[in-house]
């Protein structure tokens, strides 16, 4: 091969790569260039999206605190839980309710039997159809944590056989429908009988009551009053009723109903709306002294925190509502509380108190509730330390 044909090639051979190079290289930045322009049709998309909702700021800030405004209304409308003992309270608070409805011989509406079911969780909000049920055994849908933020739907149903009056059948109906919480009856027997004996009507028969419930963030279970008045100072010695040779303190005989004329600290729960007071809670050592009286407005359940204990040899108490506080000295041997409290008016009526006690001194201390909400009651005990009753 000549010289000259040997440059030759190895000038096309430079051209070539020279082609080649630039071919594969201008894809590359093509392709590039392809994929941001891409890239900024979707920013100019969002970018438009942003400026029309930025036109439309306040209206958007006002119609989502309306709408969470709606929402938290409707979750007042069902509990955070479906505690079995709420439950029990629940249907113990019926019973009491519909005793008015007594005619003598038969009960109002009394409960015979009552199947506390497993709870089962049917929905989450905002996550549209539950998982299978297969997969969660019991329920269905995901169970939430703690860190969960999401709000979970529950359900539970109650068989449930009674017996009563025609009126107490009819009244628990009625209670059912008015409950603050929504529920709903699935099923329901009724037989009319004669008891020849009483020469009464007796109806009896069976419901299917179902519970509903929303857990979730900021979602907190009402509060269950268990406290019971204790039975007897020694259960070894003591029988199965309440005398005062054996009695737990000088007010149980009459299960400290004398507390509602002597007392020395009186609690006052109403509607916090209510029109004679202002406030849901009043705590007044002496409610002729303005200063002795510690209360609390909010339509909410405050906390109160009675503290009794001893300094410089003598016995003092001190009761605060958030920042309110009042001290006394104790000058007699025992502490009489006498809380007067009202049933709810509706389910929007949130007024109540949870009491947290604390009695680091010797002498024993006495608390009498009157009158309060059988189902919601609004007086709670909190933490309770040292001698300390509840009737």
């Amino acid at each position: 091969m000549k010289k000259s044909d040997v440059q030759i090639l190895l000038v096309l051979l430079g051209i070539a790569i020279l082609v080649l190079g630039y071919i594969f290289a201008y894809k590359k930045v093509k392709d590039k260039i392809d994929s941001t322009e891409d890239e900024c049709v979707t920013l100019r998309t969002q970018l438009a999206e942003l400026e029309e909702k930025a036109k439309m700021k306040d209206q958007l800030i006002a119609e989502t605190a309306e709408y969470n405004k709606m929402f938290e209304k409707e979750l007042t409308k069902y509990p955070a839980t479906l505690d079995q003992e709420a439950a029990v309270v629940f249907f113990k608070g019926v019973e009491e309710e519909l005793k008015k409805y007594d005619d003598g011989a038969t009960s109002g509406y009394l409960h015979t039997n009552i199947g506390l079911q497993k709870t089962v969780d049917f929905y989450v909000l905002g996550q549209g159809a539950p998982v299978a049920a297969a997969q969660q055994g019991v329920g269905v849908g995901p169970q939430a944590t703690e860190e969960s933020q999401d709000y979970v739907c529950t359900s539970v149903s109650y068989p449930i056989s009674y017996e009563g009056t025609y009126e107490g059948f009819k009244k628990y109906l009625e209670y059912i429908a008015t409950y603050k919480y929504f529920m709903n009856i699935s099923s329901i027997t009724c037989v009319r009988n004669f008891d020849q004996t009483t020469n009464k009507e007796v109806y009896a028969g069976s419901v299917t009551l179902n519970a509903y419930c929303v857990s979730g963030p900021n979602r907190t279970a009402d509060p269950v009053n268990v406290d019971v008045p204790n039975g007897v100072g020694n259960i070894f010695t003591g029988g199965g009723t309440v005398s005062p040779s054996n009695s737990t303190g000088k007010y149980d005989a009459d299960q400290g109903d004398s507390l509602a004329t002597n007392h020395d600290l009186s609690i006052g729960l109403v509607k916090a709306d209510n029109d004679t007071t202002g406030a849901g809670v009043i705590v007044a050592a002496d409610p002729d002294k303005e200063e002795t009286i510690v209360s609390f407005e909010g339509n909410e359940t405050a906390t109160l925190d009675i503290s009794i204990y001893e300094k410089d040899s003598k016995n003092y108490v001190t009761y605060k509502i958030g920042d309110k506080q009042y001290e006394a000295e104790i000058l007699s041997s025992d502490y009489k509380i006498f809380v007067a409290s009202t049933a709810r008016v509706d389910a929007n009526d949130l007024s109540g108190v949870t009491v947290n006690i604390t009695n680091s001194t010797s002498i024993p201390v006495y608390i009498k509730v009157k009158g309060d909400d059988t189902t919601s009651p609004r007086f709670v005990i909190g933490q309770k330390t040292g001698s300390v009753t509840v009737y």
